[in-house]
């Protein structure tokens, strides 16, 4: 069998065949219509209905877009609540497969093992067919997913259309790519062959968009060394992706000194797919990966990194980003470390190992499937760090320092008071012209204007750190109102007011069909799950399977750990299921005080939790069932089965090191289990420990 796509760790040619754990993986043809032409084989499209009720929450498991000979195997993860349980056929009748034209119903999910991009096998849980190219026939494929709940009473979700490429080999390369580049900086350059740098390869590619359909090209670095990726030419778009890999590791990277616009990554060629560990990205002088024309960037098995280490400074603050690819993004098998919110926003994170990550790792994010995690924290970026100290030494008989703004805002004006009327004011920025300028950006510029009032005295703790995250201490950063700088020395300190999410939605964010499922994470500082945005709400959301360990262990002004706790708040929620989750330290909160307002599809069941209860008036609505709590706690209003003995450290065999075995009262608790598999990937019995493991 030959031929296979990027994406699932199959090579472009002479692929080994999946090595699944289920009963034969089925298949699935196009219609006879197809003609090679995208949508030919269908006389109507599959639709997905506007949402009324709750519908199956459904993502998919694989790359789109790629290019195949033979066969290519695909799969979605896709559940839904039927009335409190997901444990047989994950709440689903069936998922059904339309491929241009044909429609093959999968009757129930399983375990697909196969390659990675690093030929290392991996193991996920879904729903599984192999799509076939048809003799005589290439092109562009359309693909649909559609989940059929158990329950009548739900709508069915369509997600779609998902373009592949059943392709023969292109003539001019033997390959499936229709363009295979080398780039090498020793060897002179051969026009459409052979080019020395990155930028002039993808000049050559844009230069060819304009004429012809690109559709599957491939670039091939062959020296190692470090790499700029950029090119001079505006954006084009391609059929598939830019396949790059390396035979020579290779780091792509920016020089020192470049400041936010030019610190991008921007190869302006849409969809670019890099492939295998010999790709390095260091991130130490990149703010960002800058897709265009709503176009998307895949990252199958190479590492992403900051060489200077997560907490490093950008222009004395924190790197201004909130996600790493700007517009749609993939992560599978990746290793992520010392970056922030590396995940955020992105349509997959599967099987990747993050590490020593900034911030919100998977913020927004649409899919989140078997990924490790190892610290996600603020510290020292939240913690407070003395900068100066100022006092009014001068006659009046009184006089106040206070801020407005939040902590590193892009505006914020300090005014001084003597007797209560402003003796001066003065604005802070954290602009790269302020930053340029340094007239008012830096704790310096804030002390030298300090020092030019009449009677006041300023000195300078720490200036390595830029003014607009000043604040008293213990502030964490935030404004601060008129604050007596007559009696006594008042110190501020810089603080960036960073509060780590695991897993969060904001408003305007992600608002349905969310699946974060079999993750596991280890010396957590996260609220776990933040789930609060109320515009858009959240509608059918599903986290199953993940354990997650938080520490208690906190360095001085950071927010206390034990004091963390997930929340489930400030909105209506449609069919948000919480099941089968560990959390050895972390209570989840149901704010009902600040929206929460389930609906009866919403669940929460079978999670290990520290604590869980209600603030504000319990809903009915929501089921709450099978719970383990610590002991001490007690069960919410409107709960069934929940028990409670032990804590984190005698509930698990050894959760801080990953082991989420159940121990004591949690092992012996055991209760009619929400899903059939467990995070390891092992049947649970009907009645099994609550939590993540069995």
């Amino acid at each position: 069998m030959a031929g296979f796509g990027f994406g699932m760790g199959f090579r472009i040619a002479h692929a080994h065949k999946p090595n699944l754990r289920t009963a034969e993986t089925p298949l699935i043809a196009p219609g006879a219509g197809w003609t090679g032409v995208a949508g030919s084989g269908f006389s109507s499209t599959p639709a997905d209905l506007a949402r009324t009720t709750a519908k199956p929450a459904m993502r998919l498991l694989v790359l789109p877009n790629l290019t195949f000979s033979d066969e290519l195997l695909v799969g979605v993860y896709a559940g839904a609540n039927n009335g409190g349980s997901l444990y047989a056929n994950m709440g689903l009748s069936h998922v059904t497969v339309h491929y241009e034209g044909a429609s093959h119903d999968i009757t129930a999910p399983g375990f697909a093992t196969f390659n990675d991009a690093n030929g290392n096998p991996v193991t996920y849980y879904g729903w599984w067919i192999k799509l076939q190219k048809p003799v005589g026939v290439s092109g562009e494929a359309r693909v649909y997913f559609e989940a059929v709940p158990a329950n009548p009473a739900m709508q069915h979700r369509v997600i779609g259309p998902y373009s592949f490429f059943p392709r023969d080999v292109f003539p001019a390369t033997g390959t499936l790519h229709d363009y295979e580049l080398e780039i090498a900086p020793t060897p002179a350059e051969i026009a459409g062959q052979r080019y020395k740098s990155f930028t002039n390869a993808l000049n050559y590619l844009r230069t060819e968009s304009l004429s012809v359909t690109v559709w599957n090209p491939r670039l091939t670095c062959t020296e190692g060394g470090t790499i700029d990726l950029t090119a001079s030419s505006n954006a084009a778009a391609i059929k598939g992706w830019v396949t790059v890999e390396a035979s020579q590791p290779i780091t792509f990277a920016k020089s020192d000194g470049v400041r936010d616009t030019d610190a991008t990554f921007r190869p302006r060629l849409a969809s670019f797919l890099f492939r295998g560990a010999n790709i390095t990205f260091d991130t130490s002088n990149v703010t960002q990966f800058y897709t265009e024309l709503n176009e998307r960037a895949a990252f199958d098995g190479v590492k992403i990194t900051n060489s200077r280490g997560r907490t490093a400074l950008w222009r004395k603050g924190v790197p201004n980003m909130n996600r790493w690819v700007r517009e749609s993004s993939y992560f599978t098998e990746c290793v992520l470390e010392n970056i922030r919110d590396i995940c955020a926003n992105t349509q997959l994170a599967r099987g990747c190992s993050l590490t020593g990550i900034l911030n919100d790792p998977f913020q927004d994010a649409l899919c989140v499937v078997g990924n490790t995690i190892d610290t996600v924290n603020n510290d020292p970026c939240a913690v407070d760090v003395p900068a100066l100290t100022v006092q009014y030494v001068g006659a009046g008989a009184s006089a106040t320092l206070e801020l407005t703004g939040t902590s590193d805002a892009s505006s914020r004006t300090f005014t001084a008071k003597v007797g209560g009327s402003s003796v001066g004011t003065f604005t802070v920025q954290n602009s790269l012209a302020a930053f340029n300028a340094n007239t008012n950006y830096t704790v310096q510029n804030v002390v030298d204007w300090l020092n030019g009032l009449s009677g006041w005295s300023a000195t300078v703790l720490d200036n390595s750190r830029r003014a607009a995250a000043l604040s008293t201490l213990g502030n964490q950063g935030a404004t601060f109102a008129a604050t007596d700088v007559k009696t006594a020395p008042v110190t501020l300190a810089t603080h960036f007011g960073l509060h780590s999410d695991w897993y969060g939605n904001n408003v305007g964010g992600t608002g349905e069909n969310v699946i974060v499922a079999d993750n596991k994470g280890i010396n957590l500082r996260t609220q776990n799950i933040f789930i609060a945005a109320s515009s858009p709400a959240p509608k059918d959301f599903i986290f199953a399977n993940n354990a997650l360990d938080n520490r208690f262990d906190n360095p001085t002004g950071e927010i206390d750990n034990a004091n963390h706790f997930s929340q489930l708040s400030a909105a209506a929620h449609s069919h948000v299921v919480v099941v089968h989750n560990s959390m050895p330290s972390q209570g989840m909160m149901l704010r009902a005080d600040l929206g929460y307002n389930p609906d009866a599809y919403c669940l929460v069941a079978n999670n290990s939790f520290r604590s869980l209860a209600w603030f504000g008036t319990p809903d009915a609505n929501l089921v709450i069932s099978n719970n383990h709590l610590h002991v001490g706690q007690s069960a919410p209003s409107g709960s069934t089965g929940t028990t409670a003995g032990g804590d984190h450290t005698s509930l698990y065999a050894d959760a801080p090191s990953g082991d989420f075995t159940p121990a004591g009262a949690l092992a012996t608790n055991k209760k009619p289990a929400t899903l059939k598999f467990d995070i390891s990937q092992k049947k649970r019995g009907t009645v099994a420990p609550a939590g993540a493991a069995i």
